[in-house]
């Protein structure tokens, strides 16, 4: 599905200190040519957070 897709993503990332970071990533799928259906919500969004 991520091959034929086409979506957005923002990225956002914070340092707290010298050697310390946490950040937020989100996509959200808003057209694909390649698949039988129509993907649901949950195919289509996807957050991610590390520290």
């Amino acid at each position: 599905m991520q091959e034929y897709g086409t979506g957005i993503a923002a990225t956002v990332d914070f340092g707290a200190g010298e050697n310390i970071s946490y950040g937020f990533t989100t996509s959200y799928l808003l057209n694909t040519t390649k698949i039988a259906g129509t993907p649901k919500f949950d195919d289509k969004f996807d957050v991610k957070a590390r520290f």
